[in-house]
């Protein structure tokens, strides 16, 4: 089977006929023909465990995904050179977020990730790779350390081996 399109959930379907040598009757076989990218989840609601649908024009958002803008953001931080000494994930403060990563697809997804503009020292990775079975869901530990006063953006990019198409998730 070999097919130049993903397919839908319930994958191909069709019958084939078999006969026997010396018989009249056909016997039908049905099959189905699955043909799928390893992928993980993009959806916010999965990813990010704090949403809002739209940020308020007068105020910030604290370490939520705002909908509308498709980002999420840490919010107002104060500007420092680096991680803490002493900070660990367990540690929960305001530069910290942790993402859930989880496998949607029939394949296992080794994933590497990195940011879009690199190199970064406002954005921490707890980890850059990570290799996933379908239906597992891990934890991705984010840090935000800004060098600098302003808006800092930026976009984690996830590749998945064997799948042509990167996950981006924008951060601020």
């Amino acid at each position: 089977f070999m097919s130049d399109k993903i397919s839908p959930p319930k994958g191909f379907p069709d019958t084939v006929m078999f006969a026997v040598v010396g018989m009249q009757h056909e016997y039908p076989i049905e099959v189905k023909g699955i043909c799928q990218y390893p992928e993980i989840s993009n959806d916010p609601r999965n990813v990010f465990p704090r949403r809002v649908k739209t940020r308020p024009e007068d105020k910030f958002v604290h370490k939520q995904f705002v909908v509308s803008g498709r980002v999420f953001e840490f919010g107002p931080l104060l500007v420092q050179a680096k991680r803490p000494e002493g900070a660990t994930p367990n540690l929960p403060i305001d530069n910290q977020e942790t993402l859930r990563i989880s496998n949607t697809g029939m394949y296992e997804a080794a994933l590497s990730f990195c940011f879009r503009d690199e190199p970064t020292n406002s954005f921490q990775l707890q980890t850059r790779q990570m290799v996933l079975q379908p239906e597992e869901t891990m934890d991705l530990t984010l840090w935000a350390f800004p060098e600098r006063l302003g808006l800092i953006e930026n976009a984690i990019i996830a590749t998945i081996k064997d799948n042509p198409e990167p996950v981006r998730f924008d951060i601020s």
